[in-house]
């Protein structure tokens, strides 16, 4: 296959309509692509056009939907000229295996079908399906329309120069593509932020750096998958927490003194319950990463 031919647009198949799929829906339309999107939801489907003209507006490109075609079901959808597939729906991982072997026995040979699953490995979701080598992870980061970075994840089985492929077409599209060559959980962007945020969590512990009562914490890049929880969840819980030991260690009004003083330990104190709220908040996901 030339150059031209890897740049020019094509057909995509994404299978979900939701938050996630709006964003690579409108990434694909955008680069001048056909998409078929496969939704079992009625609402979700009358719903996309308006959805994909604010995504597509958010990338200043022309909020023209009208290569758009939704579908109930699989069968329905074009597959005779459909390019790749990005099946991103709910992390539910039999539901993915289900999904994969329909789609493998509709796809044409030449198509490459990609899951964005942030929880599940390609290894396991396409396990036991016969054309494993065109089956690759494809990890878009929230907002998938305008965050450049996504991961193109091979397990052992994936065709090294299909991934490769699929890799030149996320470029074209304006994306910049990481090729994971190892199938690990949580690949690489999840992995480095849980890294990140455990050092950070770790010096605020220690006393190196201190969240004031009633601050928001700078929120963090967000993943497709349940191993980020979004910056509201993370705030509140901070917020909460803080507001808390605020008030635990709030002077009494009838002070004997008639004054009141601020302790330095206080304030550690509230960094201290406030990094340890986070920090549970997120155990499940960190679990992941130093499994």
């Amino acid at each position: 296959m030339s150059q031209s031919e890897r740049h020019a647009p094509g057909h995509a198949l994404v299978v979900g309509g939701g938050t996630m799929g709006v964003g690579i829906i409108a990434m694909f339309l955008g680069g001048g692509w056909k998409v078929d999107v496969v939704s079992r939801s009625a609402s979700t489907r009358d719903g996309l056009p308006e959805a994909c003209k604010g995504a597509l507006a958010a990338l200043g490109k022309p909020t023209d939907t009208s290569g758009l075609v939704t579908y109930a079901t699989l069968p329905e959808a074009s597959w005779k000229t459909i390019d790749v597939v990005v099946e991103t729906v709910t992390e539910d991982l039999e539901l993915k295996r289900h999904l994969f072997a329909e789609m493998e026995k509709l796809a044409q040979p030449g198509c490459a079908i990609t899951s964005n699953s942030s929880s599940f490995p390609i290894s396991e979701i396409a396990k036991d399906l016969a054309t494993q080598g065109r089956m690759m992870g494809l990890h878009f980061f929230m907002p998938a329309h305008l965050i450049p970075l996504v991961e193109v994840v091979r397990s052992v089985h994936t065709d090294v120069a299909e991934a490769e492929r699929v890799g030149e077409i996320m470029r074209s599209l304006g994306k910049r593509p990481v090729q994971v060559k190892k199938d690990v959980i949580g690949f690489l962007g999840n992995r480095i932020q849980g890294a990140l945020m455990r050092e950070a969590l770790w010096l605020i512990e220690q006393g190196g750096r201190s969240i004031r009562a009633g601050t928001r914490p700078a929120p963090l890049p967000r993943s497709s998958g349940p191993t980020s929880p979004t910056p509201t969840a993370r705030r509140r819980s901070c917020s909460a927490t803080s507001t808390r030991a605020a008030s635990a260690s709030r002077p009494s009004a009838a002070s004997s003194s008639g004054t009141t003083s601020r302790s330095p330990r206080n304030g550690r104190a509230t960094s201290t319950r406030c990094a340890s709220a986070w920090r549970s908040s997120r155990k499940k996901a960190f679990c992941r990463f130093v499994s």
